[in-house]
């Protein structure tokens, strides 16, 4: 087998993805990127390459990743080129049918064309590399080669000077670039759902108009734990809500928009941002109720009927935080370098691919929405109650898909990190994504790790992290604590207390520096300190005091090892600061309490296991 193997990489990943204000910009932009690099790899395909990654063009129903090798036979500038001008003609595609919908819905005149024009033909990001193949043992080679190459170019980047307008506004998804929109035309912005204020360049524009699917909101998917709670007893009251859903929508509220396509939202398939105090001050929905009394009425009329709902179910409390995960395969490049030949290398990228659309079944049946799912990455909202197993179950699932590849060789076998953010459903969305891609981020310094990390409303980016291997069980490291909330017997005040002892413990190790530390018997003092506190906190709301095999087992999860005792207590202070928002969530679901002493047997089962594995 003579030829070249050629490595092209797509982008810009983050102007084609973070860039976006709805849910729908950034799944949309998600598809835009896999669908250009689809074109790109069947470009590939025509020229009669040897696609590797991904491993064919048929039937491809995961998202492509942006980054494509193949073996092409000859001319593999020829063939570079040709499948740039593939990826500018797929972009292309997505303007003429944004354009399409803009005249069709009359408003042609909102839109700077030849802005447009120029910011499609400036937009894409396009890098290619190659290196001879004399024969398929030089193939390991000649991968290797054109992945430096790659890079080198890549490092080169094409800086093109964009076309400034003075006085014109910058977008406001990407402040990199200048909106395309005219000033005024407000009845038009109306009719592409586009704020009033709102600035947008020519892929935000595409984002926001091409496909009439709409995609699940993140307010939705932080209120799905109820929705289930009404379904299961109260399905009377639900559907009185879909009803007035029904009518909202039909009277075209900015609040209450229908969307399909996604199954596991079916008992309520709207838009619950109604769901929440605060939903009309939004200026969009405040101009729609100036616009009619009717819709004012209606929205009063489905905010008693959500009141009447959540007395009939014994909710409180409307979940207002979601779950954004982001994960990534770890020593992916030392995996692939491992590999010797073209056929273990499409075993691979049909392993990845396999994981792809198993992520998707994963997400779905944990009441989640998948926006990306290519290769080793995956990029999904939950809600809360469900967040952590869906994390284990992808991470599970990618390592029982790429073992397969690596039958010779099961210590290069790569394992999935995951960072899940918690955060209130109304941060802004690029934000909430970003926060997920740091937790990725801290996982990764340990690799096979989940890092869970919790943004309260009034920290801004702030957050409370929690970072263990998958080896070390997370998920039941966090259910622990959850039951015990929700059996009221961890008081609410007692993670903040420790947590304050914590504090002062690290400014006096500080303050005193290491040696002088030293002397101090650290887990000892953190180990009557911790019994002490806990010993005068109340349970059961003030009831009775924590029972002493409880106490028992937060000092021993502290001070097992003394010499990280102090570490232990931060790590443990977290995972009950988080626990305490999940059991919020499984109390609205209504998942069944468990057993006091179930919890506490469990946890001398598992700690017995411990000390006989060491």
């Amino acid at each position: 087998m003579k030829g070249y193997v050629l490595a092209v990489s797509v982008g810009p990943v983050q102007e084609f993805i973070a860039a976006a204000r709805k849910t729908r910009d950034l799944w949309f932009g998600s598809q835009m990127l896999s669908d250009i690099s689809l074109a790109v790899a069947q470009s590939l395909a025509d020229m009669g390459a040897q696609l590797i990654f991904p491993p064919n063009v048929a039937d491809q129903k995961a998202s492509v990743a942006n980054k494509i090798v193949a073996i092409i036979p000859s001319d593999p500038g020829s063939a570079a080129e040709k499948a740039k001008e593939a990826a500018k003609d797929k972009l292309k595609s997505f303007w003429d049918e944004a354009e399409r919908i803009i005249n069709q819905r009359g408003a042609g005149s909102l839109v700077n064309k030849v802005e447009v024009s120029e910011q499609i033909d400036g937009f894409l990001e396009f890098y290619a590399a190659w290196w001879p193949m004399e024969n398929e043992e030089g193939y390991k080679t000649a991968l290797e080669q054109a992945e430096l190459l790659l890079a080198g170019r890549k490092a080169l980047r094409d800086f093109q000077q964009c076309t400034v307008t003075v006085g014109r506004p910058k977008s406001s998804l990407d402040g990199g670039r200048q909106t395309v929109l005219e000033e005024k035309h407000e009845e038009q912005r109306f009719r592409l759902g586009i704020k009033p204020n709102e600035q947008l360049d020519s892929i935000s524009l595409i984002k926001r108009v091409v496909d009439p699917k709409r995609f699940v909101s993140v307010a939705r998917v932080a209120v799905d734990p109820l929705i289930r709670r009404l379904e299961a007893e109260a399905q009377e009251e639900l559907t009185a809500l879909l009803q007035l859903a029904d009518e909202l929508d039909g009277r075209e509220c900015p609040a209450v928009r229908r969307f399909s396509g996604l199954d596991q939202y079916r008992a309520f398939p709207y838009d619950t941002t109604l769901f929440f105090e605060g939903a009309t001050v939004d200026s969009e929905v405040k101009s729609w109720l100036e616009k009619d009394e009717g819709n004012r009425q209606a929205v009063e009329q489905f905010q008693k009927a959500l009141a009447k709902a959540c007395r009939k179910v014994n909710v409180g409390e409307v979940p207002a935080y979601i779950a954004v995960i982001h994960a990534d395969g770890d020593r992916m490049g030392r995996a692939i370098r491992s590999l010797e030949s073209p056929g273990d290398h499409r075993n691979l990228s049909s392993a990845l691919v396999n994981f792809a659309e198993a992520a998707n079944g994963i997400v779905s049946h944990n009441h989640g929405a998948l926006v990306y799912s290519g290769g080793d990455d995956v990029l999904a909202f939950l809600p809360l109650d469900t967040a952590l197993v869906c994390a284990e179950q992808l991470a599970k699932e990618f390592n029982n898909c790429v073992r397969t590849a690596f039958k010779n060789s099961q210590e290069s076998v790569p394992t999935l990190s995951v960072g899940l953010s918690i955060a209130h459903y109304g941060e802004h969305l690029s934000e909430m994504v970003e926060w997920s891609r740091q937790a990725e981020r801290d996982a990764k310094r340990y690799r096979n790790s989940l890092a869970v990390a919790f943004h309260t409303r009034s920290a801004g980016p702030e957050a409370v992290t929690v970072v263990h291997t998958w080896d070390e069980d997370p998920v039941w490291r966090f259910q622990r604590w959850v039951d015990l909330h929700r059996l009221e017997a961890l008081p609410d005040r007692a993670p903040f207390e420790l947590r304050e002892l914590h504090r002062e413990l690290k400014r006096y190790v500080e303050s005193q520096g290491d040696a002088r530390a030293a002397s101090v018997d650290l887990g000892e003092l953190i180990r009557q300190e911790v019994k002490r506190i806990l010993k005068r906190k109340r349970a059961e709301r003030g009831v009775t005091g924590l029972s002493e095999r409880l106490i028992q087992f937060i000092v021993d999860e502290i001070s097992a090892d003394p010499s990280r005792a102090l570490d232990a207590l931060d790590t443990v202070v977290n995972e009950m600061l988080i626990a305490r928002r999940l059991a919020r969530v499984e109390d609205v679901v209504g998942t069944p309490k468990p057993n006091m002493d179930d919890i506490l047997s469990e946890f001398s089962k598992r700690k017995g296991t411990a000390n006989a594995n060491r």
